[in-house]
């Protein structure tokens, strides 16, 4: 079988980590079949095997280029088409697996303009029209679909996993620092400001714990100034400014523990690779995080309740766990293997 897989996103978010993934353990590990993998970087050098063919275009995701001169006719010679997104090149007649991670702009409000929901809701709709079947990452995700976008196609579910430069890690006991850290996409629904609320009451009351905020200062974006006050004028605050994967590692490792406050997430994957680093996490009880981490050493709080979560941080102690075992029961469940696996099963029974 030959497969042709849509890789522009990667390197670039979250969809990029997901696609290079499954890539890799498609690659790797289901080697009886060809790839044609197109790119707008060089991947040649990364996946040098013979039975995969990379072609460079610099054709943009969600551009005027890709509904009218994509190398469609390259994609045609292959069996399937997979793409990690809802961006579906135009002329392609194979039959096409998108991937739709969440509905979250059509189930927050603000996050973009009224102009933009409509251009997004075409975009959804053209997917699921024409795919023959659509992946998710969560049943969560799946149950939101089908209610802004009523569909008899089928949506399989492949639950993301850890990376492959995570489970590398040894699992090595390290000498844990007095810090919080919370690692994601700085925007209203993630609850940055639940977080930083928390965190201040928290101070007020004794804490004298740090909080550190991966990501960049610069593009820190919320309709309350006051919430931005509280960050830029406690020198408790860190922003640490772009790390690269090691330092990001290391900043997870030697945490008290990694926050999530998120009002909503198709998945969440930060809390997931601390736990297989050995560090606790603090997540608010939205429906999917109680789908995926039910079961696993975490602290629950109820969503947006920063005077619940002020008292946790308060009076914190980490949850003593055997990080192998842990590991183990993550790669059971959630696995880009198992993913891979499933992706490559749906699209071989044609």
């Amino acid at each position: 079988m030959k497969l042709a897989v849509d890789c522009r996103f990667i390197g670039k978010s979250g969809i990029g980590t997901f696609v290079e993934n499954v890539v890799d353990e498609l690659i790797r590990n289901h080697s009886e079949h060809q790839y044609l993998l197109f790119s707008d970087d060089e991947l040649s050098e990364k996946w040098n095997y013979s039975n995969v063919n990379v072609l460079n275009t610099k054709v943009r995701p969600f551009s005027l280029e890709e509904l009218s001169c994509f190398p469609s006719e390259e994609i045609n010679r292959c069996d399937a088409f997979f793409t990690p997104y809802i961006n579906i090149p135009q002329g392609i007649k194979i039959p096409i697996f998108s991937t739709i991670h969440d509905m979250v702009f059509f189930d927050v409000d603000g996050l973009v303009s009224p102009v933009g929901r409509l251009v997004r809701k075409f975009y959804y709709r053209r997917a699921i029209r024409k795919s023959t079947k659509i992946f998710t990452v969560s049943n969560f995700s799946k149950e939101r679909i089908r209610h802004h976008f009523p569909t008899k196609k089928e949506i399989v579910v492949v639950y993301n996993g850890v990376s492959a430069s995570i489970r590398a890690q040894q699992a090595k006991r390290v000498e844990k620092k007095d810090y919080f850290v919370y690692v994601g996409n700085i925007k209203k629904h993630k609850g940055l400001k639940t977080l930083v609320e928390a965190f201040s009451m928290a101070q007020e009351r004794g804490l004298a714990t740090k909080l550190l905020i991966v990501g960049n200062s610069e593009n820190f974006r919320t309709s309350d100034n006051a919430v931005a006050g509280i960050i830029n004028n406690n020198p408790n605050i860190e922003f640490t400014g772009w790390v690269t994967n090691e330092k990001l590692v290391q900043l997870i490792t030697e945490a008290k523990a990694l926050i999530q406050p998120s009002f909503y997430e198709g998945f969440g994957i930060p809390p997931l690779e601390a736990l297989y680093l050995g560090t606790n996490v603090i997540l608010s009880d939205i429906p999917v995080f109680k789908e995926i981490y039910t079961g696993l050493p975490v602290t629950f709080f109820e969503k947006g309740n920063s005077v619940q979560l002020s008292e946790i941080l308060l009076n914190y102690t980490p949850e003593a766990y055997d990080r192998e075992q842990i590991r183990r029961r993550i790669d059971l469940s959630y696995s880009y293997s198992i993913a891979a696996q499933t992706i490559l099963h749906e699209m071989s029974s044609l």
